[in-house]
């Protein structure tokens, strides 16, 4: 699984090649729905990788390594 930094590294760059097509395609065009979809995906990665690092830290340091 990515960490949260790599995470939102790929996310940034997923969506700068959005926002590029964008800018030349139709909106509705398949490549650019297929680049919004995986837009999505890696917000929900994101997220869920946010709230496990959230969870890690808020746990006592001898849970830890459970």
């Amino acid at each position: 699984m990515l960490s949260v930094q790599e995470l939102k590294e790929v996310f940034e760059k997923t969506r700068s090649e959005m926002n590029h097509m964008g800018s030349y395609m139709p909106l509705c065009s398949p490549e650019l729905l297929q680049k919004s979809t995986e837009l999505d995906l890696l917000h929900n990665q994101l997220e869920a990788a946010k709230k496990e690092e959230i969870r890690l830290l808020e746990q006592p340091e001898d849970q830890h390594e459970a």
